[in-house]
């Protein structure tokens, strides 16, 4: 190797600078193998005529200089000019950025930043086939540098593009974005590189506190990140060439530990995109509650280059997120009580009336039914609201939902019941069993029209989620109180027409450890919902060797961290640590992966059916739904999507939607290279059953 000084003096740097626009210049041979190559950021395109390269076999160590213009979006780390109040993007150190030659893979040579402070200018070191420069007119036509930040090992340049990869799941910092994260690239045929951005993205802020977890989404699929090949356009600008694994929303994480700070600026990037039908927020709080901002207008566009702005209240017509707190009750199945109705702030208010299966209150008339929500729930196999259909979903997200049939009858039954004055006004109020309570206020309902009808003796009704066997009705429960007994009485039954105008009081559930949902199936375990990686249950998540606790990009022996086996095996260790388990690292909590014991009594046939689905709830994805028979967990499922799994180096995903595969803890004792797995295919499952530990399987984890 051979050592280059990391930075030029002010001289070097002005004819660096004015040698850039020069159409033909003087080539001379270098001595020696050592040069300067500089890397500036434009925020529009220029094209750039240099010396053409000359490549040498041998690999040399040398140094770029990285220059920003101002204006350019695409350094790493936000900075706020007060001075000339406007936000510029910097270097950090330690930046790394991948370096091609033509083309190449596993993600080009890498070189790192030497700056020791954020700044506009930074020099980077690494190694590339050395380059000398010699021959007077000389060209290497169609044979350029590219560079890209930031770097990765995965990514690939063909001569043509780049396959890079955005991620879906982003950490927030305050102020500025997540490291190693806004994509920029450039190509030329000399040794000054202009970088342009590839990404754009939103800035904005969070009002409320206790906020952990924020996902950010379009309304119509529109693909937000993942992986892409970024080509150049005719205008010379970066675009989207291709979409390999679209994400269609982006997960934007506070750091272990803490929240969002109202009032602070935070940002997510994204690739360029044009919602068709506008876009949401969801907040979420460390204890699961969530709330939803919604954008009235309907195409938005983030442009390349570009960071939206949304740290002010959003105008009337937009839906901003507003949290509603919850009441534990203590009532069997754990469900939490909202406080108060959808559309009311405090619990005497009535708030809005719905139909049953709309979104929002009407701005008309009540009474008729909406001639579409009627139609699709003719069908037999929809019993229950789906979630878009859902208004306590749509404007809280989460776990939030409108109460089932057997939710309010357990309120009912469960709960005692009175009518009480609460600031002026007549309300239920109900005490559960463990002495908390809610309160229902005296709205009424709007049969038709649009007034809400207060009559009788103080008469209440909201809608439940459940359909009501009596096309086309839905049930709803409706309180009144006879005077002349004292008497609170709730009837549950299917409403005349699901057109009326009733109060929603949301629910969620209060299975929540560590932000993630759980069942309890009756084995003394808490089942969670989900797969490591996965938003739904329907949704395959990550992929993982066992006793890899991060996802991959190749799953090969090559690159297995337990490749000799020495720590587990059968005179080692048996049984995974925390550190190498997937469920563990990536939950926390008290998360882990089930034993292989644990996936067997899963199996148990008289405790437990395996049901084998093409289509669960209506989205497509085929898997094994799990249910209970033991007594007092009757009916508790979860599902298991046939995930299949990844292997090879290019981490190809095999027999998706055919075949499921899940990692136990437990290593085979008489098959080192073998982990203990739960398999299942179209038509059976295998408990008990073992794989190469290199393959990436899916993870479903449990929490005692």
């Amino acid at each position: 190797m051979i050592p280059i000084r990391a930075a030029k003096t002010s001289q070097e740097e002005e004819k660096a600078r004015t040698n850039q626009n020069t159409p033909h210049m003087k080539r001379h041979v270098l001595a020696a193998i050592t040069f300067c190559m500089a890397l500036i950021f434009y925020s529009c395109s220029r094209e750039l005529e240099q010396p053409a390269p000359v490549v040498d076999e041998n690999m040399q160590e040398i140094t770029i200089t990285a220059s920003l213009e101002d204006n350019a979006s695409t350094r790493t780390i936000v900075h706020y000019d007060s001075e000339n109040k406007k936000y510029n993007l910097l270097w950090e150190p330690g930046d790394k950025i991948s370096l091609f030659y033509g083309s190449g893979t596993n993600g080009g040579q890498m070189f790192i930043s030497l700056n020791t402070e954020e700044a506009f200018t930074a020099s980077f070191t690494g190694s590339i086939n050395a380059i000398t420069l010699g021959g007077e007119d000389m060209t290497m036509d169609d044979i350029y540098f590219w560079g890209v930040y930031p770097y990765r090992n995965d990514i690939v340049c063909d001569g043509s593009s780049i396959t890079t990869t955005l991620p879906d799941v982003q950490t927030a910092r305050a102020g500025s974005f997540d490291k190693e994260l806004y994509i920029s690239m450039g190509k030329s045929l000399g040794l000054n590189i202009g970088f342009l951005c590839a990404c754009g993205g939103i800035r904005f802020r969070v009002t409320h506190p206790g906020i952990t977890k924020i996902v950010f989404s379009g309304n119509n699929g529109e693909v937000l990140a993942g992986k892409v090949k970024l080509g150049f356009g005719s205008d010379g600008k970066p675009k989207v060439v291709e979409v390999l694994d679209g994400k269609t929303s982006i997960t934007l994480n506070s750091p272990p530990g803490t929240y969002f700070q109202p009032d602070t600026d935070y940002y997510i990037v994204t690739l360029p995109v044009q919602f068709t039908a506008s876009m949401k927020m969801e907040f979420i709080q460390r204890d699961g509650n969530s709330a939803i901002r919604r954008w009235k207008t309907t195409n938005i566009e983030i442009p390349r280059n570009y960071f939206k702005e949304y740290v002010n209240t959003p105008i009337d017509d937009d839906q901003y997120a507003t949290f509603m707190e919850t009441v534990d009750l203590g009532l069997p199945s754990g469900t939490l009580w909202a406080t108060c109705n959808l559309g009311a702030t405090t619990p005497e208010e009535a708030g809005n009336y719905y139909a049953w299966g709309e979104l929002t209150p009407r701005t008309g008339s009540y009474g008729t039914a909406d001639a579409s929500i009627k139609a699709k729930y003719q069908d037999s196999a929809l019993t229950e609201l789906q979630l878009e259909d859902d208004a306590a979903y749509y404007l809280m997200g989460g776990g939030w939902r409108l109460p089932t049939q057997a939710q309010m009858q357990e309120l009912k039954t469960k709960c005692t019941w009175s009518l009480v004055t609460l600031n002026g006004k007549d309300v239920y109020y109900v005490v559960g069993p463990n002495g908390n309570s809610i309160y229902i206020p005296v709205a009424g309902s709007i049969r038709s029209g649009s007034t809400p009808i207060i009559v009788g003796e103080s008469p209440a009704a909201l809608w439940s989620s459940t359909k009501s066997t009596d096309d086309p009705k839905a049930i709803g429960m409706t309180l009144s109180y006879y005077t002349s007994t004292s008497v609170v009485h709730c009837d549950i039954f299917g409403i005349g027409t699901i057109g009326q105008g009733l109060s929603i009081r949301p629910v969620r559930p209060k299975t929540h450890i560590s932000f993630h949902e759980y069942v309890e199936m009756g084995d003394g375990l808490k089942w969670a919902t989900c797969n490591v990686g996965a938003e739904n249950p329907w949704d395959y998540g990550d992929y993982f060797a066992w006793g890899d606790a991060d996802p991959k990009n190749s799953y090969i022996w090559d690159n297995y961290f337990d490749r000799i086996f020495y720590k587990y095996s059968a005179s080692n260790y048996t049984r995974l640590w925390a550190m190498d388990d997937a469920a563990a690292m990536n939950w926390g909590g008290g998360w882990r992966m089930p034993t292989n014991v644990e996936w067997i009594t899963l199996n148990d046939s008289n405790s437990f059916t395996w049901t084998r689905t093409s289509d669960y709830n209506g989205t497509g994805v085929k898997g094994m739904i799990v249910t209970s028979k033991i007594a007092g967990y009757e009916g508790h499922s979860i599902f298991l999507p046939a995930a299949g799994y990844k292997y090879g180096e290019e981490g190809y995903v095999g027999y998706g939607g055919i075949y499921g595969y899940y990692w136990s803890s437990d290593v085979n004792t008489g098959m080192a290279d073998n982990a203990y797995d739960l398999y299942f295919w179209v038509d059976g499952y295998s408990y008990n059953h073992w794989d190469e530990r290199y393959k990436g399987f899916s993870v479903r984890p449990v929490c005692d």
